[in-house]
């Protein structure tokens, strides 16, 4: 085989085995944001960190966990934001099962939701 089919061939194969691996086309970590109508609520949340509303943060795909958005005046809301297939996943598959297995353990098959989460909190009683 000459050079130039042999290295035909290995582009195909890299093609194959590399094209759809999610890793690659769309990394193991998301920017996630939150919003809240009013502005300035402070958001705390399960894994620890806390921001201000607007306020945006780099995360993994594959984290779950709880958000508490609070503001003085305002009933505190409770969100449960988790990890979804993502919907192109079949992305994933197109690199066979080793690059799918990789996808999913790394979190790149996954997205969070919601993404962006929008809170409006409702007044409290008077």
């Amino acid at each position: 085989m000459t050079n130039t089919l042999r290295l035909a061939a290995l582009a195909t194969t890299a093609v194959v085995l590399l094209g759809g691996c999610a890793t690659m086309t769309r990394g193991t970590t998301v920017m996630w944001t939150v919003e809240s109508n009013p502005a300035g609520a402070t958001v705390e949340t399960s894994t620890g960190w806390s921001c201000t509303t607007p306020c945006s943060r780099k995360l993994p795909r594959n984290g779950e966990f709880w958000v508490k958005v609070s503001k003085p005046g305002y009933k505190t809301a409770n969100v449960h934001v988790d990890k979804r297939f993502y919907k192109g996943g079949a992305i994933t598959f197109a690199g066979g099962p080793l690059s799918a297995g990789i996808d999913f353990n790394n979190g790149a098959a996954f997205d969070l939701a919601p993404n962006p989460l929008i809170v409006t909190l409702e007044p409290e009683a008077p």
